[in-house]
């Protein structure tokens, strides 16, 4: 009872940083928060049932009053504080599922392979505002796993320095690969248009050769 109790209070005190100390528009915020409520609620119950609720006053103990108030308290204060969060941001879940629905609404769909090479390649043409997603000021949308995957991938963009140091790393790389490509193609067709150029003259050389020889027969 008591374990349970003070495990109670602990996942309480867990659910208020991710309530208030996180910014929940972060899909991985929103998991943990999700995760932390979830945890709350498993152990507030598993309390709730370990309390001496059978017992009379007079053969409750102080441990066991206190743990009553204690579990009691937590739920008041997890309601309260939920109302909180949920008066100054609304409630996380339905915000995220609808921003998802407004950017889906009406705009073209791609899918997430496409949309992880794009961003590689050309990060700076895309711009992830709350209740829109667009490339090079083209609205897009991707289907709702898709969407899952390609905030995670933003997030680790956006969070980690070692991710844009990478990805940084990742298009001095290509540009070096498509510059060298390029060099490659343009010293292939100016082998190809001198050898063109060789065949060419070698067939005039032929050609006023046999007019010579036309004329001394």
């Amino acid at each position: 009872m008591i374990g349970w109790t003070i495990f109670n209070w602990f996942c309480f005190g867990v659910c208020l940083i991710f309530m208030f100390g996180c910014d929940k528009d972060y899909l991985s915020n929103l998991l943990k928060y999700n995760a932390a409520t979830a945890i709350y609620i498993f152990s507030f119950v598993n309390a709730w049932r370990t309390l001496p609720w059978e017992l009379s006053d007079d053969a409750m103990t102080g441990s066991q009053f206190l743990c009553i108030l204690a579990v009691c308290g937590s739920a008041i204060a997890y309601i309260y504080s939920f109302f909180v969060m949920t008066m100054d941001d609304g409630l996380p879940n339905f915000k995220f599922i609808e921003k998802y629905l407004s950017i889906d609404e009406n705009n073209p769909r791609i899918n997430y392979k496409l949309f992880k090479q794009m961003y590689a390649l050309h990060p700076d043409k895309f711009h992830f505002c709350n209740y829109s997603w667009d490339y090079n000021f083209i609205d897009f949308s991707l289907n709702f796993f898709d969407y899952l995957r390609a905030s995670f991938l933003i997030e680790n963009e956006e969070k980690g320095p070692k991710s844009r140091d990478r990805r940084k790393d990742y298009q001095r790389l290509v540009s070096e690969m498509q510059a060298d490509l390029e060099k490659d193609l343009l010293a292939v067709q100016k082998e190809k248009e001198q050898a063109f150029q060789e065949v060419e003259d070698a067939a005039k050389d032929a050609h006023e050769l046999f007019k010579a020889l036309s004329k001394y027969n």
